[in-house]
């Protein structure tokens, strides 16, 4: 075990200046707690733009305060990703999202 985590260790930031994913969007859904909550703090330090998205809001944007307190870039949306209107509204907000950076 301790072989594969030094080999996936030796792909993340160390080996690239400014992180594995810069200039990458990602979004995460379920990202205000749990294994979400720890992808979107992951994939912001190695330099991705991070869309938060979860059932709660409130919770998503406490991750995305977190992830600005570290230097990252990162939105929140709240919903349910079983709404039909949901997949729209994700990408609208990432697409006006990545427009803001550029």
């Amino acid at each position: 075990m301790a072989d594969r985590l030094s080999q996936v260790a030796g792909h993340l930031s160390n080996t690239y200046g400014r992180g594995l994913l810069n200039g990458e969007v990602a979004i995460i859904t379920g990202g205000a707690q749990g294994i979400g909550r720890s992808c979107a703090l992951l994939f912001a330090k190695e330099g991705a733009k991070v869309v938060v998205t979860d059932l709660d809001e409130k919770k998503a944007q406490l991750v995305v305060d977190e992830i600005k307190l570290a230097g990252g870039d990162a939105i929140a949306v709240g919903g349910d990703v079983a709404a039909d209107d949901f997949p729209q509204r994700v990408l609208d907000a990432t697409i006006k999202y990545a427009r803001a950076l550029i």
